[in-house]
């Protein structure tokens, strides 16, 4: 099923709504912060420890580093299938002959998620596989729940995108997956 294109089309995603955005920086900033102060404190009081601290705080912002780079950062429909790409992460390709169907889905407010896989449940973006009351087990690749967005039915579950334009996005990819 579908219909391989040779031209690829690129779809931004929907701005972070302010509330994500201040998170991040309400995360990100303090984070630094601190752990430049405690290295220098540390450095100053205990240079013996110094090494031990320096790796504690090194081991986080790590981390940080590597949610932050697994991070949706637009989603191409190419001659493949739809590319969901990250900042430092290989792109996610869903083949078209994966997607079984796909549709447009509104949300009144965020939905509860039980599990995620990947801590970000709000924090920055939302990617990764949750579990959401009503919905089950989903995977998502969005940075707002606030618009509408675009649901690919897939054998290995849905995934739930979050295009700026996510009616052109829904319209494009129907006409990829369309036979002529």
């Amino acid at each position: 099923m579908g219909n391989c294109q040779e031209t690829e089309e690129v779809f931004g995603l929907t701005p972070m709504p302010w509330e994500v955005k201040f998170s991040f920086l309400g995360t990100i900033i303090p984070l630094v912060f601190i752990s430049i102060v405690v290295v220098i404190a540390t450095a100053l009081s205990e240079p013996a420890e110094l090494s031990e601290v320096a790796v504690i705080f090194g081991v986080i912002l790590s981390i940080v580093a590597v949610l932050c780079g697994l991070t949706p950062t637009a989603y191409i429909l190419g001659s493949e299938g739809v590319e969901i790409i990250r900042r430092f992460a290989p792109p996610v390709l869903l083949p078209y002959a994966w997607i079984g169907n796909v549709y447009l889905k509104q949300f009144s407010s965020q939905p509860r998620a039980f599990f995620w896989l990947l801590p970000t449940h709000g924090t920055w973006v939302y990617f990764g596989r949750i579990k959401v009351a009503g919905l089950g087990s989903i995977r998502v690749y969005a940075t707002s729940w606030e618009k509408e967005m675009v649901v690919l039915e897939t054998d290995r579950g849905p995934y739930y995108l979050s295009p700026a334009e996510p009616v052109r996005f829904y319209e494009t990819l129907r006409s990829r997956l369309s036979p002529h």
